[in-house]
């Protein structure tokens, strides 16, 4: 059971690895991309790069911020999967069996206490962004007027 689960534990470690690397990517080629679009005047961004360019800041300042999530994220991985080696140290050996559980608890505290940490603050980033951008075009709306 400890090896099982040891291996579902690296399994999602090499996920999240591999799956922040990607959006890590991703994430800097959307914002190269953004910057392009704003200093070049691309149609193509049409009324999503009015809104960019209206709000630089805040913008720049999330896309920096998904960017920590991301090696947040990755970095977090790496910990599942080291924790996983712990685990299956423990299945596989007979000598240290007490310092192997404590190291990869350890680390599976570690991980869900992060964990959880990043995921309230992205919701609390995402929200006060929501609501700035939302109070500024309610702004616009009544200046429009």
């Amino acid at each position: 059971m400890i090896i099982s689960m040891a291996r579902w534990m690296r399994f999602i470690g090499v996920i999240k690895v591999v799956g922040g690397l990607l959006t890590g990517f991703f994430l800097l080629v959307g914002v190269i991309y953004l910057g392009a679009g704003l200093s070049t005047d691309l149609p193509a961004l049409g009324k999503l790069g009015r809104t960019v360019a209206e709000n630089r800041l805040t913008f720049f300042a999330l896309a920096l911020f998904a960017l920590l999530l991301t090696v947040a994220g990755t970095l977090l991985g790496f910990v599942l999967y080291t924790a996983a080696d712990d685990f299956e140290r423990v299945a596989r050996s007979d000598e240290a069996d007490q310092d192997y559980i404590t190291a990869g608890v350890r680390q599976l505290n570690t991980y869900f206490k992060l964990s959880i940490l990043l995921g309230v603050a992205a919701v609390l980033v995402g929200l006060t962004a929501a609501i700035g951008l939302a109070s500024q075009a309610q702004v616009q709306v009544q200046v429009g007027l």
